[in-house]
C-alpha cells in the first residue's frame, strides 16, 4: 500500500502485526541437530554407578514423576601409607586418584648413628615389601572407587550447570527429554529427536539431583519437518496424534516398536533401526531410538499466533480499545500521575483512608496502599493503565491485589510476565478460598489447572449461586458497617488529636491555653478546687476583678437578713407611698366615700358588690380595671348631650331613622338634597336676578311643563326680535305664558327674558317639592310647618338648610354619640353589656326611648359609682398607696399593705419609718447587685450563695486566690466537656475492627468471586464438561486399563471446555501464545507483570484484553535485542510500518512492552519501597528515580554494613570476563558470612557487572569449596543483573571483574549510564537486589577511573555511607520530653526522633525484640489540618507495617501523670518490650555505630583465612 494513503486504525493493527510476525521469523532459528542445542546429554552415556545414578520407568509408581536421580557423591581419602613406606615412595602425587602407579625408591641413603651414612634397598626388607603390595591393592581398590564418584561427580555437576541455568534463563531456555531420532542419510546436519517431553531438574533436600516430570504431554517436534523433501504436513499431523492418543513417552520401554510401527507412516522413505550405526546408502530417512535430555531455546509461538489473530481478525475479530490506542496518531502522549497524594485538592480523609489501602468500592484481599487503590480507580476508566514499579515496591503484591478484586467483580483476568519469578508466588498470596479460581501455568504442567477444575467441581456440588449470593450480601452489609464504624472512631481520634493540639483550645482573655496546660493547671492547683460553689462560666475569665470582688463581701458586713430580703424585692419610693399623716387622713375620707357608694348601689337596679370586691350588674361583672381618664373622657362626651333635644318627637324620630337605615333613613336624606338643590338653584339664580325685577302673573303653578313651554318659546325666538307671527299663531299659551312674566316691567321678548323665566320658574319648583317633603316627613312629628318657617324667617332657604344640618346630626346621634360614649367606656374598662338596659324583646322605638332615658337618668350615677371604684383622690390615695405596695416584691411593702388593709396606722408608720432606712442603704445594695449581675450569668450558684450569705460567701472577705480557683473551676469543667474517649481503647477498638475488616474483606472476595462463578457455570454447558471432566479423571484412575487410552481422551477433551469456566489465569507471556486462541472470549483484564523486559513481540498479547494493566520499570534491565540483526529490522520496518503506525522507529528489539504503553496510557508509580534498607535503595533512588521512591525499612537497625566496599588484588584475564581473585574473595566472603550467626538465615547472590563468565566461576569455586548443599540452602545464585530482575537476596556481591593491566597506566573505559540508561538500568537492578547488604567486590582504585563512571560514583556512594534524605527532625515538645522521662523511670529504652525509612515516629519504646511507637497528643504549635493528615497518613502507613501506635493524651497525662503512664505501661508490656533489669544503666545506650563496622570486619578477616586455607599447599607425606 502506498504510504500516502491514510489508514483505520484496525488496518494499522494488521500492519503493526504483520511486522512483528516477520521480527519473529527473524528471530526463531531452526535447530535439526541435537548438537546444536544449547546443552544435551545422552542418557546410554551416563556413568555406570548403581548406588548413586538411579533411572526410574516413566510407570514406576514407586517413583512417579521422577526419571533420573543422581546423588552427589563424597570422596573417601586414600588409604594412609603404612608406617614402613614413609620416606620410600617415589609418586608425590599418590593422594590423588588420578594417578594410576604408585612407585618406590629402589634404594635410599640414611644415617646411623654408629655406621655413619648407609645405603639401603627397598627390597630388602621382606615386611616392607608386604605392606607395600597391601597398600597398592587397598589403594587399587579405593582408586576404582572414586573414579566412579569422579564420573558421577562429573554427571551431577554438568546436571547442576544445566539447573543452574535453567533458573536465570527460564524464559529463554527449557529442559525436555527427547528419543527417537530423525536422521537425514544424505545430510548430517539433520539428526534430532522428533518425540520430547518438557522435565525439569530438582535439587532435592537430601543432597541429590532429580529429573522430575512436569505433567506436560509429549510433543512432537513438528518444526523438524519443515521443507523437507518427501515429508507430507498431513502424515506428521496424524503421527502427532497417535502419539497423543497413545500418550507416549520418551523414555517408555516399548517405544521402540511405537516407532517401528509408525515410521513409515510418518514417509515411506523412512526405516526404523535399532541403532544409529546401522544407516545404510540407500537410507533416506532413518528414524531410530537415543534418549537424550537436552536443553533448547523456548519457542514461544508467536508468530504463529500473531498469523491466527490476524487471520481472526481478517474473519472480524475483535481489536480491544488498548490495541487501537497503539496504532491512534490522536492518543499520543499521557498523563503522569506518579503522585497519587500530590493533589491538594483531594479530601485529607480519602488520603488517610487510601493510606490503609481501605475503600468502599475496592475490594483488596491484601494490605495496600494509596497507590493500589489509585490503580483499580483508574483502569474503571481507562482501558489501559501503566504502572511503574521501581525495586522492592510491591508489584506482585499490588498485582495479587488487584486479582483479589477483579475476581469479586466477576472478571476474566489473565496475569502474565516476561519472567516466570514473578509468577512463581503470585497465587500464594491470593486468599486460599479463591486459589482455586485461578490456574498457575509455570512448570508447563497441567497439576495446578487439574486443581482447580476439582476444586471448582466440589464447589459446584455443595454450593449454590443464590446460597453464595446471601452470604456475599451478609459480608457487604458487614463490612460495610465495619466501615463506617472504622470511620467513625478514627474521626474521634483524629478529633482528639486536634483539640489535644490546640494550643488556643480556650482563651481566657488573652491568653490561649490547651487541655494539657489545663490539666497541669488544674493539677497544681487541686488544693483550690471547690472554693467556689457550683459551676462557672466554661470559657470565661472571672468576671470581678480581685478588688470588686473584695467590695462585694465587704457588702456582707452592711446588711442583714432582713434588710437584704427588704432590698431583694421591689420597693416604691417613699414620696410614692402616704406618709402615716396622709394615710390617718386619707382613710376617714374612704368612710365617706363608702357612704356614697352604698346610696348609689341602692338607686341603681340589679347592681350590687360581689364577694370578690368586684362590681356587679345583673349579676355580671360590670367593669374590670378601670382607666380614670377615659372615664373624664366619657364625662366630656355626656355633658355634651342635649338632652331637652333628645325628648322631642321628630328628633326621635330621625335618630330612629338613622339607626334603622334603609328607606327611612333614605327619605331623610333626599329631603337633605332638595334643600342642597334648593341652595344650588338660588345661587345661581342670586347673579342673573341681580338688579331686575322679574315678576310672574300667571296663576298655574311652576312645573316641568312650564320650564318645557319657557324652552321652546327660546328656542323659537330670534335673537331679540321676539316671537314670529307665525308662532303666535299656532302657540296661543305662549303668548299668556309671554304676558305672565315681567321682567323690568315687559314681557318676555328675547331668549335671555325665557332664561330667566325657566330659572325663577326651577327654583320655585324647588321650593315647593321642599316644602311638600318637610310637611309629609317631620310637620306630623311636631316640627313647625313650611310655611309658618317663611313666615318668621327672611330667608326659608337658609333655615331649611340649618334645620336639616340638626336633622343630619340626629341620623348619626347613635354611631356618633352613644356608640362613641360606649366605646370610651369600654376602653376604661366597663362592661356595657352588662350596665346598659335589657332591651332583647322591645320595638326599636322603645329601644330608643330606654336608652335616653338610661343615658340621661342612669349614665351620671354609674359614672359616679365607677369613679368611688375607681377612686384617685384623697380616699382613692389609700388604693393606690395599697396598690403600689402590693405591686412591689419586698416583704416590707408587703407588712405595709397589710397595715393599710387592717387599718393599723400604727403598724403602717412603724414600717414606713423602715422604708425612709432602707432607702438610704439603696446605693449600696445596687453596687452589691450589680457585682453580683456581673457574677451571676458566669457563676449563678456562687452569686446565689453570697447574695443570701451561705457559709463563707457571706464572710466580708472574699476566699484566698480567688482568681486561681476561678481557673480551677473553669479548666475542671472544660477538661469533663472535652472528648473523654480513652484512646487506648478506642485504638484495641480500632485493631480489632480494622482486623475483622480484612478478614471480612477477605471473605466477601471469596464469596463474590465463587457468586460470579456459580452464576455463569450452573446449569450451562461448562457444568457438563466439569462433571464430566471430573468422572472421566476418575474412571482413569492411574491411568492403567484395558480403557485407560479412551479415558485420558474423554478427559482431554472436557478438559478443553472445562477451562473456560476458570476465570483466572496466570502464565508467562511465552505460554500465553502457545495456549490461547484468538477466537476465544477475550479477558476483561490483563495484568502484565515485567513489561520492561518483554519485547515488541509481546505486543499481540493485548489482543486477548478488553483492558491491560501494565506494570514495569524503564529503569531497569529491558531487551537486549539479541538473536535478530539490527539492519534486518530495519529494513523491515520501513518496509511494513514506517509512515503508518506512530512512533514506527520506536519498534525495534531493544524497545520493551512497557516504554511503548508509557507512550499512550497513563501512568502511575508505585513508590512505596519494602525490600532494601534506606541506605541501599537510596543509591537507586538518587540514580533512577529522582528520590520519589520512599522507603519503608529502618536505617541502620540491622546488624549488616549496608554497604561494604572491598578492594581486592585482582586482575581482569586479558581474554575474558573473568576475574579469579574477585571470584575466589566472593566465595570466601559467603563462606565467611554463612560461618557468622547474624548471617544464619540470609539468602545470598552473586553478580557479575561484566559479562556472564564470572558468574560461571564464582559459582564453581563456591560449589567446590562450600558446597552445593550449603548453597541451596542459603538460596544462592550467581548471575548477572538480567538474570536477577525480579529476584531479590539478603545479601549480594558484586563482582567488577574489570581492571588495569600490571603496568597500566591511565584510567579504564568509562562506564557511563549508556545508551539509553543502559547501563544506568544494570546498576539500579543490581544495588537494589539486596535487602539488607551490598559488597562491593572490585580491583580498582577511584583513580583508575573517569569522571561520571557509574562505579566511581557508586564506589564514592558507599564510602559516604549516605542515605535517603532524612525527614525533617521537629524539636520535642515540653509533653514528649516528660513523657520520655517517665518511660525511661519505667525502664523502657526510648528512642526520640525514630527513623523509618522516609518517615519519623516522634518517640518509640524499645526493648528485647518488640518496639511500639509512642504518640503524645498534646499541645502542638503550627500544626494545621494538611499536617495533622499527613501525620495520620504516615501512621496508616507503618501500622500497615506492623508499627503498634498507642496514643497519650495531654490531658489525660497532665491530670494524672502516674497513672497515665502506668496504664501506657501495661500495653507496652503487653506488647513484649522489655524494661531494664535492676542495676542496669538507667538508659541502655544505642548499639554502637562501629558494631556493625566489625562484623564486616570480622568476615572480611574470616574471608583472608578462608582464601588461604583454600591455597595452602598439601602436606607431604
Amino acid at each position: 500500500m502506498e504510504r500516502g494513503v491514510a489508514l483505520d486504525n484496525p488496518k494499522k493493527v494488521q500492519k503493526l502485526f504483520d511486522y512483528i510476525r516477520q521480527v519473529c521469523d527473524l528471530r526463531q532459528q531452526l535447530v535439526r541437530h541435537i548438537d546444536a542445542e544449547p546443552w544435551r546429554l545422552f542418557l546410554d552415556e551416563l556413568p555406570i554407578d548403581p548406588k548413586r545414578i538411579h533411572r526410574y520407568d516413566p510407570s514406576d509408581e514407586m517413583h512417579a514423576g521422577v526419571l533420573l536421580e543422581v546423588e552427589k557423591p563424597a570422596f573417601s581419602p586414600c588409604p594412609e601409607i603404612p608406617f614402613e613406606l614413609i620416606g620410600w615412595l617415589r609418586t608425590h602425587d599418590w593422594k590423588n586418584f588420578e594417578t594410576a602407579e604408585v612407585e618406590a625408591y629402589d634404594a635410599r641413603q640414611r644415617r646411623d648413628a654408629r655406621l655413619g651414612d648407609v645405603t639401603e634397598h627397598f627390597v630388602d626388607d621382606g615386611v616392607r615389601l608386604a605392606a607395600f603390595e597391601d597398600w597398592k591393592r587397598r589403594r587399587t581398590l579405593w582408586r576404582a572407587g572414586e573414579v566412579v564418584k569422579s564420573r558421577t561427580q562429573q554427571l551431577f555437576m554438568a546436571l547442576y550447570d544445566c539447573y543452574d541455568r535453567c533458573r536465570k534463563d527460564a524464559e529463554r531456555v527449557e529442559l525436555v527429554i527427547g528419543n527417537g531420532s530423525f536422521l537425514n542419510g544424505l545430510d548430517t546436519k539433520l539428526d534430532h529427536p522428533i518425540l520430547v517431553r518438557q522435565v525439569r531438574l530438582v535439587y532435592d533436600a537430601r543432597g541429590m539431583m532429580q529429573l522430575v516430570e512436569t505433567g506436560q504431554p509429549t510433543e512432537v517436534y513438528a518444526d523438524l519437518f519443515q521443507d523437507l523433501p518427501g515429508i507430507d504436513p498431513a502424515a506428521v499431523r496424524d503421527f502427532a496424534g497417535r502419539v497423543d492418543e497413545a500418550s507416549v513417552h520418551p523414555l517408555d520401554a516399548d517405544l521402540p516398536a511405537f516407532l517401528e510401527e509408525q515410521a513409515t507412516a510418518l514417509t515411506p522413505n523412512c526405516r526404523f533401526a535399532a541403532k544409529r550405526f546401522e544407516l545404510l546408502p540407500t537410507d533416506w530417512y532413518l528414524l531410530y531410538p537415543r534418549p537424550v535430555l537436552f536443553l533448547r531455546r523456548r519457542s514461544t509461538g508467536t508468530g504463529k499466533a500473531v498469523q491466527a489473530i490476524l487471520e481472526e481478525m481478517a474473519h472480524g475479530g475483535e481489536l480491544p480499545q488498548p490495541l487501537l490506542s497503539l496504532v491512534d496518531d490522536a492518543r499520543g502522549g499521557t498523563e503522569d500521575e506518579t503522585e497519587v497524594e500530590g493533589n491538594a485538592s483531594v479530601d485529607a480523609r480519602k488520603l488517610v483512608a487510601d493510606a490503609r489501602g481501605e475503600a468502599a468500592d475496592i475490594l483488596l484481599v491484601r494490605p495496600a496502599n494509596a497507590e493500589q487503590l489509585a490503580i483499580a480507580r483508574r483502569i474503571e476508566e481507562a482501558p489501559a493503565v501503566v504502572v511503574q514499579g521501581p525495586p522492592g515496591t510491591g508489584k506482585t503484591h499490588t498485582i495479587a491485589n488487584l486479582l483479589g478484586h477483579f475476581l469479586a467483580r466477576g472478571e476474566h483476568v489473565l496475569v502474565t510476565s516476561a519472567t516466570s519469578k514473578a509468577l512463581s508466588v503470585l497465587k500464594d498470596k491470593l486468599p486460599d478460598g479463591v486459589q482455586n479460581l485461578c490456574v498457575a501455568l509455570l512448570d508447563g504442567g497441567r497439576a495446578d489447572m487439574e486443581r482447580s477444575i476439582a476444586g471448582i467441581c466440589d464447589m459446584l456440588a455443595r454450593h449454590s449461586a443464590d446460597e453464595v449470593r446471601a452470604e456475599a450480601e451478609k459480608l457487604e452489609r458487614r463490612r460495610a458497617e465495619l466501615l463506617a464504624r472504622l470511620y467513625e472512631l478514627r474521626e474521634r481520634v483524629a478529633k482528639i488529636q486536634q483539640v489535644e493540639a490546640m494550643r488556643d483550645y480556650l482563651m481566657i482573655g488573652e491568653e490561649g491555653w490547651s487541655l494539657s496546660r489545663m490539666a497541669e493547671f488544674v493539677r497544681k492547683n487541686a488544693h483550690l478546687a471547690g472554693r467556689i460553689p457550683g459551676t462557672v462560666a466554661p470559657d470565661h475569665a472571672m468576671p470581678l476583678s480581685e478588688a470588686e470582688l473584695a467590695e462585694l463581701y465587704a457588702t456582707n458586713a452592711m446588711f442583714d437578713a432582713a434588710s437584704l430580703a427588704d432590698l431583694s424585692g421591689s420597693l416604691p419610693a417613699s414620696d410614692a407611698v402616704m406618709s402615716p399623716v396622709q394615710m390617718e387622713r386619707a382613710i376617714s375620707e374612704k368612710s365617706v366615700m363608702r357612704e356614697e357608694e352604698e346610696t348609689l348601689l341602692a338607686v341603681l337596679p340589679d347592681v350590687s358588690i360581689g364577694a370578690d370586691g368586684k362590681l356587679l350588674s345583673r349579676g355580671q361583672e360590670a367593669a374590670g380595671d378601670l382607666a380614670e381618664r377615659l372615664l373624664l373622657d366619657a364625662d366630656s362626651l355626656y355633658h355634651a348631650i342635649d338632652f331637652d333635644h333628645l325628648r322631642l318627637d321628630w328628633a326621635r324620630e330621625t335618630i330612629l331613622a338613622g339607626r334603622q337605615g334603609g328607606s327611612r333613613r333614605e327619605v331623610f336624606e333626599m329631603l337633605g338634597r332638595d334643600i342642597a338643590r334648593v341652595q344650588q338653584l338660588k345661587g345661581q339664580a342670586m347673579t342673573q336676578f341681580f338688579g331686575r325685577d322679574l315678576r310672574c302673573t300667571l296663576e298655574e303653578m311652576p312645573s316641568a311643563a312650564l320650564i318645557q313651554t319657557l324652552a321652546a318659546m327660546m328656542d323659537a325666538m330670534r335673537e331679540d326680535d321676539g316671537l314670529s307671527w307665525l308662532d303666535r299663531l299656532r302657540h296661543r299659551d305662549w303668548i299668556r305664558v309671554q304676558k305672565g312674566f315681567s321682567i323690568d316691567g315687559h314681557a318676555i321678548v328675547s331668549q335671555r327674558d325665557c332664561q330667566l323665566a325657566m330659572q325663577y320658574v326651577a327654583l320655585k319648583e324647588a321650593r315647593e317639592k321642599v316644602r311638600r317633603e318637610w310637611a309629609e316627613l317631620l310637620v306630623p312629628y311636631g316640627m313647625e310647618p313650611y310655611d309658618k318657617l317663611a313666615e318668621r324667617s327672611d330667608d326659608i332657604d337658609d333655615l331649611c338648610s340649618a334645620r336639616f344640618c340638626e336633622l343630619s346630626a340626629l341620623l348619626d346621634w347613635y354611631p356618633r354619640v352613644f356608640d362613641e360614649l360606649m366605646l370610651v367606656w369600654r376602653r376604661a374598662g366597663v362592661h356595657t353589656d352588662a350596665v346598659l338596659p335589657d332591651t332583647a324583646f322591645a320595638t326599636p322605638h322603645e329601644c330608643l326611648v330606654r336608652e335616653v332615658e338610661w343615658l340621661e337618668r342612669d349614665f351620671p350615677r354609674w359614672q359616679r359609682l365607677l369613679r368611688l371604684r375607681d377612686a384617685k383622690g384623697s380616699a382613692g390615695d389609700i388604693e393606690a398607696t395599697r396598690l403600689a405596695l402590693l405591686a412591689a416584691t419586698s416583704p416590707l411593702a408587703l407588712r405595709m399593705a397589710h397595715a393599710i388593709e387592717t387599718g393599723q396606722t400604727e403598724a403602717y408608720a412603724t414600717d414606713y419609718a423602715q422604708l425612709l432606712r432602707i432607702e438610704r442603704l439603696k446605693d449600696a445594695y445596687a453596687r452589691r447587685e450589680s457585682l453580683l449581675k456581673r457574677l451571676a450569668p458566669d457563676a449563678p450558684q456562687w452569686a446565689q450563695a453570697i447574695r443570701e450569705k451561705e457559709g463563707d460567701c457571706g464572710a466580708a472577705k472574699p476566699p484566698h486566690e480567688a482568681g486561681k480557683a476561678w481557673l480551677v473551676a473553669v479548666f475542671t469543667q472544660q477538661l469533663a466537656a472535652a472528648p473523654d474517649a480513652d484512646t487506648a481503647a478506642l485504638g484495641h477498638e480500632i485493631e480489632r475492627l480494622t482486623e475483622d475488616l480484612h478478614r471480612t474483606t477477605e471473605a466477601l472476595v471469596e464469596k463474590r468471586a465463587w457468586q460470579h462463578l456459580l452464576d455463569t457455570v450452573a446449569g450451562s454447558a461448562l457444568q457438563s464438561a466439569l462433571i464430566g471432566w471430573s468422572k472421566a479423571v476418575t474412571k482413569l484412575g492411574r491411568g492403567k486399563g484395558k480403557y485407560a487410552a479412551r479415558h485420558i481422551r474423554e478427559a482431554r477433551a472436557c478438559m478443553r471446555e472445562a477451562q473456560r469456566a476458570v476465570p483466572a489465569w496466570i502464565m508467562p507471556l511465552p505460554r500465553v501464545f502457545e495456549s490461547l486462541s484468538p477466537d476465544a472470549e477475550k479477558f476483561d483484564v490483563i495484568l502484565v507483570d515485567e513489561a520492561s523486559q518483554a519485547d515488541i513481540t509481546s505486543v499481540p498479547l493485548l489482543y486477548f484484553g478488553r483492558k491491560v494493566i501494565i506494570v514495569g520499570d524503564d529503569k531497569q534491565v529491558s531487551p537486549s535485542a539479541v538473536g535478530v540483526p539490527a539492519d534486518d529490522v530495519a529494513h523491515l520496518m520501513a518496509s511494513t510500518i514506517d509512515g503508518i503506525v506512530p512512533h514506527a522507529s520506536l519498534y525495534t528489539m531493544d524497545t520493551s512492552l512497557y516504554d511503548l504503553a508509557q507512550m499512550h496510557y497513563r501512568a502511575s508509580m508505585l513508590m512505596e519501597h519494602f525490600r532494601s534498607v534506606p541506605e541501599i535503595i537510596e543509591y537507586s533512588n538518587q540514580l533512577c528515580y529522582d528520590g520519589r521512591i520512599r522507603p519503608l525499612r529502618e536505617a541502620g537497625a540491622g546488624a549488616l554494613v549496608p554497604l561494604v566496599d572491598c578492594r581486592v588484588a585482582g586482575e581482569r584475564e586479558e581474554k575474558g570476563r573473568r576475574n579469579a581473585v574477585e571470584a575466589e574473595y566472593i566465595a570466601a566472603l559467603l563462606a565467611a558470612c554463612i560461618e557468622q550467626p547474624e548471617y544464619r538465615d540470609a539468602t545470598f547472590g552473586a553478580i557479575s557487572m561484566l559479562g556472564d563468565t564470572q558468574p560461571k566461576l564464582i559459582r564453581e569455586i563456591a560449589a567446590a569449596h562450600i558446597g552445593i548443599a550449603e548453597l541451596e540452602a542459603h538460596g544462592f545464585l550467581s548471575g548477572t543483573p538480567a538474570h536477577f530482575q525480579g529476584d531479590e537476596r539478603d545479601v549480594i556481591f558484586l563482582s567488577f571483574v574489570d581492571s588495569l593491566r600490571p603496568g597500566e597506566d591511565g584510567t579504564l573505559r568509562l562506564v557511563s549510564e549508556g545508551y539509553g540508561g543502559e547501563q544506568a538500568r544494570r546498576y539500579n537492578v543490581a544495588v537494589s537486589r539486596a535487602r539488607d547488604q551490598v559488597f562491593l567486590v572490585h580491583s580498582m582504585d577511584t583513580t583508575d577511573l573517569k569522571n561520571g563512571d557509574l562505579r566511581r560514583s557508586l564506589f564514592a556512594y558507599a564510602a559516604a555511607g549516605k542515605r535517603a534524605e532524612a525527614p525533617a527532625v521537629r524539636e520535642a515538645t515540653p509533653f514528649e520530653a516528660v513523657v520520655a522521662r517517665d518511660l525511661r523511670k519505667k525502664g523502657y529504652t526510648i528512642r526520640e526522633q525514630y527513623t523509618v525509612g522516609s518517615y519519623t515516629i516522634d518517640m518509640v519504646a524499645c526493648g528485647g525484640r518488640g518496639k511500639a511507637a509512642i504518640v503524645c497528643d498534646g499541645e502542638r504549635f503550627g500544626l494545621t489540618a494538611p499536617a495533622a493528615a499527613e501525620e495520620r497518613r504516615r501512621e496508616a502507613v507503618l501500622e500497615r507495617l506492623g508499627w503498634r501506635f498507642f496514643h497519650l493524651r495531654g490531658s489525660a497525662y497532665y491530670q494524672d501523670p502516674e497513672g497515665a503512664i502506668s496504664r501506657l505501661s501495661e500495653e507496652l508490656d503487653a506488647l513484649g518490650i522489655a524494661r531494664r533489669k535492676a542495676g542496669e544503666p538507667f538508659e541502655q545506650p544505642a548499639p554502637k555505630a562501629n558494631a556493625r563496622q566489625e562484623l564486616a570486619a570480622r568476615v572480611r578477616a574470616r574471608a583472608e583465612e578462608i582464601l588461604a586455607a583454600w591455597h595452602e599447599p598439601p602436606i607431604e607425606e
